[in-house]
């Protein structure tokens, strides 16, 4: 499981390069939002059965996920999972993530987002077998952690 901060649009072909680096390419599913799936990238991976996650009811994004994971991830026999658990770029996110945090007492990050953590609860359900017969196994958790110049950076820094 793959876990990656969002800073800028640039974050997810740099993801997929790395994938492609590694031999990760065709054993990886990337959950992203929605509005990504009519995109360049968004019609392959489609094809590739990718999840596409829309904001809502948080009861039905549950079980969305975990319909999608047992009928497409764990059949397939994928290894590798990618997903940003801030759920959006720091510049749309940040002020609201922000506020949130002070609201509820949780540190104030200005670099990042708190993670949003409805999908991640679903995975990990999923993942210990609450939700299919077989739990599969999660070896590693990686955080990667994306990082550019100054408060606004940009991946040509």
């Amino acid at each position: 499981m793959v876990m990656v901060n969002h800073q800028e649009s640039g974050d997810v072909p740099m993801m997929m390069c790395l994938g492609a680096y590694f031999g990760l390419a065709h054993n990886t599913t990337w959950i992203m939002d929605e509005m990504f799936r009519w995109t360049p990238f968004g019609v392959p991976s489609q094809w590739h059965n990718d999840f596409f996650s829309k904001e809502g009811n948080k009861e039905v994004v549950i079980k969305r996920i975990k319909k999608h994971f047992t009928t497409t991830y764990f059949e397939r026999g994928l290894k590798w999972l990618i997903f940003y658990p801030e759920g959006g770029y720091l510049r749309n996110r940040g002020e609201r993530a922000r506020n949130w945090a002070a609201k509820n007492n949780l540190p104030v990050l200005y670099n990042c987002c708190l993670p949003r953590t409805t999908a991640f609860i679903a995975l990990v359900q999923s993942f210990r077998g609450e939700v299919t017969e077989v739990p599969e196994q999660v070896e590693d958790i990686i955080d990667v952690t994306l990082m550019y110049k100054g408060p606004r950076g940009s991946l040509s820094d």
